[in-house]
């Protein structure tokens, strides 16, 4: 009886055991890391003035591929682009960088050619039948209220002029406004100028100008002296400022009863040494230097303009006479005992027929209008 209790029991229990499932080990997968979306590029720059032919390759890391990136990477302007790379799971990256282009090439006219001193006067140099156009008005504003085109390259430069800009600034407040007139043999007779609301002095006739049958200036009215086409002496509101050249037409002194300066010339500078003016002693250094930076390679402001302009002009910025006017300047600095007091930079915009349109000379704008 015993032993059969035991085998039941053994029977129970093996019965049992049989009943319960087999447990197979689960299999742990392991856990997917995904690296952070990231990108590297190279970019083609236009490589000429105005093209469109700018690139950017981007290769993209990261993330869940497949990528989308927008904007277009082809066919790109000069300017800044920001460019948005997109994962399969929404994950985004954003780059910026800058598509530069070539500097603009000046118009093969008269730029790169000798600026023609005095056009009226028939034994100049150059050739008259160059210079087609007559400035007609010349009009000055503040830089800081004149607006320029941010859509047109040519606004951003020191080359070409953005005719958009006339539009732009007609309601603009002009400063002063002259007139230029000229008889039947394209000689200019009279200049008018309409006094902007800062300026000193009254509107009226500025200038006016008479010829004898070589095209010489004859009559009193003009401040100015000439000597080969060249102004030897300024005289206005009874103060008399008077010039030397050098071989190549380049003033190297200027002298006055107040002050004076003398111009020192390399192939890239000008540097002006002044003077005051003491009765007992002449000309004495007073400490302060001009350094102007200039581009040997360009006629300077006066190209392709009539020959009324005066030999130096006045600097608004630093308050002194520019030492040639066909000179390209660049850049000015006022060094008194040593020390840079002020800097004043210089852009020229022309047309494409190389008659300059406007210059900025960081203080005012003037722009010019040619008939």
């Amino acid at each position: 009886m015993r032993k059969i209790i035991l085998l039941l029991s053994f029977i129970i229990i093996a019965s049992c055991s049989s009943d319960e499932p087999t447990k197979t080990p689960v299999k742990t997968e392991p856990e997917v890391v995904i690296k952070p979306l990231a990108a590297t590029f190279t970019k083609i720059d236009v490589a000429v003035y105005g093209g469109n032919t700018g690139s950017v390759t981007f290769i993209p890391s990261g993330g869940t591929p497949p990528y989308t990136i927008s904007p277009s990477q082809t066919g790109l302007k000069a300017g800044n682009y920001t460019f948005i790379i997109t994962d399969s799971k929404g994950l985004t990256l954003s780059i910026t960088t800058e598509i530069t282009q070539s500097k603009a090439v000046l118009p093969q006219s008269g730029l790169l050619k000798p600026a023609v001193k005095n056009i009226n006067k028939k034994s100049a140099s150059g050739k008259r039948s160059e210079t087609v156009k007559h400035l007609v008005q010349s009009i000055q504003y503040d830089k800081d209220k004149y607006v320029i085109d941010p859509t047109s390259d040519s606004s951003l430069t020191d080359n070409l002029y953005a005719a958009s800009e006339d539009a732009l600034n007609a309601n603009t407040p002009k400063g002063d406004v002259r007139t230029y007139t000229y008889n039947d043999l394209g000689q200019l007779i009279r200049i008018d100028i309409l006094k902007g609301p800062n300026s000193l002095g009254s509107s009226g006739i500025e200038f006016s100008y008479e010829y004898d049958s070589n095209g010489n200036v004859i009559n009193n009215k003009t401040p100015y002296t000439y000597e080969n086409g060249l102004i030897t002496n300024v005289l206005i509101d009874g103060y008399s400022t008077t010039y030397t050249y050098d071989s190549s037409g380049r003033v190297i002194h200027r002298a006055g009863s107040m002050n004076a300066s003398t111009f020192e010339y390399t192939d890239t500078e000008v540097k002006e040494t002044r003077y005051e003016v003491i009765p007992s002693q002449g000309e004495v250094a007073n400490g302060r230097v001009v350094i102007t930076k200039y581009d040997g390679t360009k006629a300077g402001i006066y190209n392709n303009e009539p020959y009324y302009k005066i030999a130096t002009t006045f600097s608004s910025l630093l308050g002194q006479t520019l030492p040639n006017p066909y000179l390209h300047v660049i850049e000015q600095k006022l060094v008194d005992n040593g020390e840079v007091q002020k800097t004043q930079t210089y852009k020229y915009f022309y047309d494409t027929d190389g008659y300059l349109i406007k210059v900025d000379d960081g203080v005012y704008v003037t722009v010019y209008i040619y008939q």
